[in-house]
């Protein structure tokens, strides 16, 4: 049986511009806002995560204010983890959607730090 479109809405044809910047802006990339980090990974469905810096490079494109170590410290207390989830790409996602996700997950935010350029210094990490 055929669906027959709705007619108590009004038909809305996007322009290609308009559809663009409304993709854009739903991947939270027209412009950085100050959101929660764990909020936006959820928003986004997960945060790609194939190479150490992805997710990190991509929260900071979209989160004005971002620091590094706010997604360090969310992976180390578990609230982020790192996980395939689409086309069994490896993604930063939302811990409370996956209670059953790897716990040793946050070994390896060290060696994530280190490949984008941050040392640790004094149990923290900073910027070289």
């Amino acid at each position: 049986m055929p669906l027959t479109p709705r007619r108590d809405t009004p038909d809305v044809v996007l322009r290609q511009r308009a559809l663009n910047r409304a993709l854009l802006a739903r991947q939270l990339l027209l412009r950085r806002e100050r959101r929660d980090l764990i909020e936006t990974i959820e928003h986004l469905v997960g945060v790609q995560a194939q190479a150490p810096s992805n997710p990190y490079v991509a929260l900071w494109a979209r989160l004005d204010g971002f620091q590094p170590d706010e997604l360090s410290q969310a992976i180390a207390a578990r609230r982020a983890v790192r996980t395939t989830l689409m086309r069994a790409t490896i993604h930063r996602a939302q811990r409370r959607r996956l209670p059953g996700a790897a716990p040793g997950d946050a070994a390896n935010v060290g060696a994530d730090l280190r490949q984008l350029g941050f040392r640790q210094e004094s149990g923290r990490d900073r910027d070289r």
